[in-house]
């Protein structure tokens, strides 16, 4: 079992700033009211080039607190007043050792669904390259290695990256959990592999000086074919629009595959000349961060910046003969799209960031947009004379003849 832990370390590590844990460590630790904390990791995966799967090094960027967590830590101590007369009567010592108690006294019970829910939710707010790691708690060692809590975190866990489905986390890519000892200042990591937690290695550095943030604008201008089947109502409709929108997205996301990148860099002797980044692009991400030169821009932090511009291949246009055809939808306008690498990683990196981006963008403004026809035709099924109808579901009500009707 410990070769076994050794191995899992040697292909899969954790990254993270040392200042920014025990500041975070520091502050639950000041909650003396506080049982326990579980919340979500979020961070980097940085696979090296040419790595098997697995074969990767996870930096955390931040810990978000689960919302709505009163009752998954309950004490089973038996009295709270006890342990402060305890505390007066036998000194400091006592009650440290008393506060391990109560620490060790907490029962954990997690809600799968609500913390699998939190996961996806964040998740598609955040910018590109920046992922769901995994989880955190924050509890005593013993609560933290009893097997109903290595049950749940690992039942969390699965679900979380079933749900997710990410491409790497689909290649093998692990989630995490970090716990973070509420009766001492120890920190570890672990990955859940094969449904079970394996140790991991944490290691420490200086998260901002390694961190790079890039930027582009998407140009939007396509006309994704609007196709449902006759007298799709309810239900029926949103599964409909929802599922052509999403070919829509993935043929977005298939352009996406192939963009180029162009970046305006000054490290030429002859002054400022253009350089192109596309997927086959091998060298490190702050080769162009000096080559910027006084182009760069730096945050307060230390992080640095660069601003792309995309070059995506065409689609050939949709065909409007087409009699199932209901309708057709212009988009139109741009998509800022921000994403942050690790200045060592390659290059190809930066295009996966901003291609995660764009992909979650499009995919919110498809939610939003569907939400709103829907809610544009159950007013109108109401009889609610101040609503107007979503153009939308006006190209449905046209039947074939929707390709007249401007979306």
């Amino acid at each position: 079992r410990e070769r076994e832990e050794r191995e899992v370390t040697m292909k899969h590590s954790v990254l993270a700033s040392e200042d920014y844990l025990e500041e975070k460590a520091n502050a639950l630790r000041r909650n003396t009211a506080l049982l326990g904390e579980v919340g979500l990791v979020l961070g980097l995966r940085m696979p090296p080039p040419g790595a098997t799967v697995g074969v990767h090094k996870d930096l955390i960027l931040d810990l978000i607190q689960q919302p709505l967590q009163e009752e998954v830590f309950t004490s089973s101590a038996s009295s709270n007043s006890a342990t402060k007369s305890s505390s007066k009567a036998k000194g400091k010592k006592a009650a440290t050792n008393n506060n391990i108690q109560n620490f060790d006294a907490v029962n954990v019970k997690m809600d799968t669904t609500w913390t699998v829910e939190h996961g996806m939710q964040v998740d598609a707010m955040l910018p590109g390259g920046v992922e769901v790691l995994g989880l955190y708690l924050y509890c005593s060692e013993k609560t933290f290695k009893a097997a109903k809590t290595n049950m749940q975190v690992t039942t969390c866990l699965r679900n979380l990256a079933r749900s997710l489905k990410t491409t790497k986390v689909a290649q093998g890519t692990d989630l995490i959990v970090l716990h973070i000892d509420a009766t001492s200042r120890k920190m570890t990591t672990k990955a859940l592999s094969d449904d079970t937690l394996k140790t991991l290695e944490l290691k420490y550095t200086k998260v901002e000086n390694n961190l790079v943030r890039v930027q582009s604008v998407f140009a939007m201008s396509e006309m994704p074919q609007v196709i449902l089947g006759g007298g799709a109502s309810g239900s029926g409709t949103k599964s409909g629009l929802t599922k052509e929108f999403n070919r829509w997205k993935e043929r977005e996301a298939s352009r996406l595959e192939r963009m180029t990148l162009k970046l305006t860099s000054a490290s030429s002797s002859e002054g400022m000349h253009d350089v192109f980044v596309d997927s086959s692009s091998s060298a490190p991400v702050i080769d162009l961060v000096k080559g910027a030169g006084s182009g760069d821009q730096q945050s307060k932090i230390g992080v640095k910046n660069l601003s792309f511009d995309i070059f995506c291949p065409f689609v050939k246009a949709a065909s409007s003969t087409m009699k199932h055809v209901h309708g057709r939808m212009q988009s139109q306008g741009s998509i800022k799209c921000v994403g942050y690498v690790y200045s060592r990683d390659g290059l190809s990196s930066v295009l996966d960031a901003l291609r995660m981006d764009v992909i979650r963008s499009i995919k919110s403004r498809i939610d939003v947009y569907v939400d709103e026809a829907l809610e544009s035709e159950q007013q109108i099924d109401e009889d609610d004379e101040d609503a107007a109808l979503h153009p939308l579901i006006e190209a449905q009500k046209d039947g074939s003849q929707g390709l007249k009707t401007p979306i």
